[in-house]
């Protein structure tokens, strides 16, 4: 079995530690780190080297967008999924635009996630919910529905 080794970054700590604590029932996962902005999390990359980082976009110091983008930049073979609750256009184009393979919303359940990460981990790119159904336009900012069913290619 392969392990696939996760960091975490978002700025609330309950969220952070909730992930991880759900992510350790995965015996192919490990948490190997987490960040509660962009600048820790490009540190954290850079001593852990992960599979697959799990982005928040709004954050202190530097946002999601930029952390991802310097990321895929310095690390490319790490693969980043924005996990958020922003289900605007503009945001998830943002997201994307900057290295992300994919875009996923908080609300999603703990075997959801897991099924995102190993996609992820497998450079499949991937989306949950409204995003699934319709094309993205980086011209607009209309936003849908945050419920997510499956994770699916795009």
């Amino acid at each position: 079995m392969n392990i696939i080794r996760i960091v975490i970054v978002d700025d609330y700590d309950v969220v952070r530690r909730g992930l991880d604590m759900c992510l350790r029932a995965f015996p192919d996962f490990d948490v190997v780190g987490q960040a509660a902005d962009g600048i820790s999390a490009l540190q954290i990359c850079q001593e852990t080297l992960p599979d697959v980082v799990l982005m928040d976009i709004y954050m202190p110091d530097m946002d999601g967008v930029m952390a991802t983008r310097l990321i895929r930049a310095q690390f490319p073979e790490v693969k980043v999924v924005a996990i958020t609750s922003s289900s605007s256009r503009a945001d998830v184009q943002s997201m994307l635009n900057a290295g992300a393979i994919g875009y996923i919303f908080k609300d999603v359940d703990i075997d959801q996630l897991a099924d995102v990460i190993r996609l992820a981990a497998s450079g499949r790119p991937l989306a949950t919910g409204w995003l699934m159904q319709s094309p993205i336009d980086p011209s607009t900012s209309e936003t849908g529905s945050t419920s997510g069913d499956a994770a699916a290619e795009t």
